[in-house]
């Protein structure tokens, strides 16, 4: 009646969890071919699998977790429910290695690992349907930037994912990426997977960061990000200063907060705030112009003027082309000077140091915040591009003979603010980069100067604009 397929399974509805029926090996029953009954009745209850063929004996488990990892041997479409099977259909067939839906997910004996799709990886470890009530720290954050603090391992993408696909409520309402959350309200959050952590290693990063902190106290700390290195993640980004914070946390409550941005290519002072108050009030002084910074960059060329201030409004545009190619927008759109429809932007500027015409060395200070600013007003307000700046200065921005001269040579070279405990001015400065030094080298420039490192060294005089 039955045959001897030794890995045939079914699964069976009804009761508090999954049952898993699992066919006994010829040895183990004693020998000859399975069939529903012997002579004392020890194998009555067993039942024909008709998608995996053979008769099989119920085992029951509480959970599917319990299944894989109480007894190493099963279907993994029995065990998601995936394929109910049929107890009386004459169409058995026998086990096909080759089928994604038969793939073994262990074995009993421990004697071979998960075949097929699954193989090599762990049980994913799901968590619930979780509502959480937003703490009066988190009052006023995007909600995206609270979910993520609240599922570890969950990228944005998954969040966008939740979000467009209305999976996250506040109190019962669906919300987009940029809505605040208020104090008080419920969110409701999916399931995820919590096995899903960054592959990188907390130590390795604290470790990396370490070597990068310019100064650090239980208000602020100071990093001197490397060019190259992503400030938040994006589509292809993985490494980012972001997603590295927790390795900074300690014994803190919670891990160090982003206050303000500078792009990936360039170098320079990233300021972090140790706590939630702390980030409010950064970003409060920020945009109210109270932390003062300065740049340093070596251009292509230089300036007809030597000091002064650009006024330029910006405006992000998208060429033709990009609007049409599907993934390319993000590569593809760039800001543009637009007295009429544009933002304002404003940029101090001095140069500290020239070779003929070559090439300068100049010190900026901008006074508005906007995309790329001080990139488009050095290429296009002064014709000046900043050194390997490509998308901004085309071919101009490179000089032909220089060894590094196609890495972005943007420096953010200081920041000056008051401090949040006790309000007294406090100046973080980075070096020079490897880099830009060695260009500065090859020029000539700066040669006997005390490059600048604060926006008062060069600029006391608008401090006030």
């Amino acid at each position: 009646m039955g045959h001897c397929d030794p890995v045939g399974r079914h699964r069976r509805r009804g009761g508090g969890g999954v049952a898993v029926y699992s066919r006994r090996r010829r040895h183990q029953l004693g020998g000859g071919c399975c069939s529903n009954r012997d002579a004392g009745g020890q194998f009555a209850g067993q039942f024909f699998d008709g998608h995996c063929g053979g008769w099989h004996r119920p085992r029951r488990y509480t959970d599917v977790g319990a299944a894989v990892d109480g007894w190493g041997v099963g279907r993994v479409h029995h065990l998601f429910r995936l394929c109910a099977g049929d107890g009386g259909t004459a169409r058995a067939r026998r086990y096909d290695p080759a089928s994604a839906l038969c793939t073994r997910v262990g074995d009993r004996d421990g004697a071979r690992g998960v075949r097929g799709p699954l193989g090599g990886k762990e049980p994913l470890a799901m968590t619930g349907v979780r509502h959480e009530t937003v703490a009066e720290t988190d009052d006023g954050m995007r909600l995206d930037r609270w979910l993520r603090h609240q599922c570890p391992g969950v990228n944005q993408g998954q969040v966008q994912k939740w979000l467009r696909t209305g999976q996250v409520r506040v109190d019962g309402s669906r919300a987009d990426a940029a809505r605040r959350v208020v104090m008080g309200e419920e969110v409701r959050i999916p399931p995820y997977d919590a096995s899903a952590a960054p592959a990188r290693k907390a130590d390795q990063d604290a470790s990396w960061l370490r070597e990068h902190v310019l100064h650090q106290d239980k208000f602020i700390i100071g990093l001197n990000k490397p060019a190259g290195l992503a400030v938040q993640g994006g589509s292809g980004t993985a490494r980012h200063v972001d997603g590295m914070l927790a390795a900074l946390q300690g014994k803190a409550p919670e891990p160090p907060r982003l206050v303000h941005r500078i792009d990936k290519d360039t170098a320079g002072v990233l300021l972090l705030a140790r706590d939630r108050a702390v980030a409010r009030g950064l970003t409060a002084a920020f945009k109210g112009r109270t932390v003062r910074k300065i740049y340093l960059a070596v251009v292509a060329g230089v300036p007809s003027a030597h000091q002064g201030e650009i006024r330029a409004a910006l405006r992000k545009a998208v060429p033709p082309s990009a609007e049409q190619a599907p993934g390319a927008r993000g590569r593809r759109e760039r800001m543009v000077i637009d007295e009429i429809s544009g933002d304002s932007a404003r940029t101090l500027f001095e140069v500290v140091d020239h070779v003929h015409r070559r090439a300068a060395l100049i010190a900026l200070a901008p006074l508005s915040g906007r995309t790329h600013q001080l990139r488009v007003h050095c290429a296009d307000a002064l014709g000046t591009p900043i050194l390997g700046d490509g998308k901004y200065g085309g071919e101009k921005a490179f000089l032909t003979g220089l060894e590094l001269g196609n890495q972005m040579h943007l420096l953010a070279r200081g920041v000056s603010l008051p401090h949040p405990d006790h309000g007294c001015d406090m100046h973080l400065t980075a070096p020079i980069p490897h880099h830009m030094h060695a260009t500065l080298k090859e020029l000539g420039l700066g040669v006997g100067l005390k490059l600048p490192g604060r926006f008062d060294d060069v600029f006391g005089d608008a401090a006030e604009l």
